[in-house]
């Protein structure tokens, strides 16, 4: 159900199926956005008002530095109260369902993925540019202390050296 994180990740790493929450995509997007929360509080067993903390997190990053379909402009990068989220992308024209910050933020640990030609530009705006993750989403989470590890190849990290 998952396609290639279950086949190249997931499966081989044995997680699971109770460990794995699908976003419901093929539902409107506000819906979609609710049962994962809700199937997020209720896995968690959350009080109100809390959030969960996953062991890890894996967010990519895009070639305008947006992670978790946070995207640069998006008025959500500051909800730190919040889970999740349907998000419009007038970039691509569609709705997604994202994880929101405070989620990303409490996460044990983070990994992110840049591979790529053209993720040089934002891999460096990321780590070179002034902290501001509303303009680079991709930021989120360097300034506030959580541990990350970061995959990058080389085509994608040209511009860090």
């Amino acid at each position: 159900p998952l396609g290639q994180a279950h086949e190249l990740l997931l499966a081989p790493a044995q997680v699971p199926p109770r460990n794995v929450h699908r976003v419901e995509a093929e539902l409107p997007p506000g819906e979609a956005a609710r049962r994962y929360e809700a199937e997020i509080r209720s896995f968690f067993r959350l009080a109100p008002g809390s959030l969960p903390q996953f062991d890890v997190i894996h967010r990519g990053l895009g070639a305008d530095a947006h992670t978790a379909s946070l995207f640069p402009g998006e008025p959500l990068i500051d909800d730190r109260e919040g889970i999740a989220a349907a998000v419009w992308v007038e970039k691509l024209f569609a709705w997604r369902i994202t994880l929101l910050p405070g989620v990303l933020l409490n996460a044990r640990h983070t990994v992110v993925l840049a591979t790529g030609a053209d993720k040089a530009e934002p891999l460096r705006n990321v780590f070179l540019a002034p902290y501001e993750p509303k303009q680079f989403p991709g930021q989120l989470g360097l300034r506030e202390g959580i541990e990350m590890t970061w995959f990058v190849d080389q085509a994608a990290a040209r511009w860090l050296e």
